[in-house]
């Protein structure tokens, strides 16, 4: 995809590792990692409710926000709220299961990665 949009705005190729698409909201990786909603959520965790596109960079906003909260509301923490859990469910969430969802998360890691390898201690 990123190469069409280099080409059709006649970007110069440097730019093709500078571009990322990202999932439409955070949440949607959330969905990737079902053991790591399990971990957070315990009990009452409606895993059928968290079926469906396993595509994470596809699945609209607002299917994202439904699944979690029919999924979530019967926990002890409750439906889903962004504020309240998303920062100890992106601490739990294991990237590797994000990357294999998310194509496009999968290529920012790998060129971060490939650029810190290049550098060297002089390069500080």
């Amino acid at each position: 995809m990123v190469s069409e949009i280099r080409i059709y705005y006649d970007l110069d190729r440097s730019l093709e590792d500078s571009v990322f698409w990202m999932v439409q909201v955070m949440e949607a990786w959330f969905l990737a990692d079902v053991e790591g909603l399990k971990r957070y959520y315990g009990q009452g965790l409606h895993e059928a409710a968290l079926r469906g596109n396993p595509k994470v960079e596809e699945i609209p906003k607002e299917d994202v926000y439904k699944r979690l909260r029919n999924a979530t509301r019967a926990t002890s923490k409750g439906a889903y709220d962004k504020t309240g859990h998303a920062p100890g469910l992106l601490r739990l969430i294991d990237p590797e299961r994000v990357r294999q969802a998310s194509p496009n998360c999968r290529r920012i890691f790998d060129t971060i990665l490939a650029r810190l390898k290049l550098r060297t201690p002089c390069d500080d």
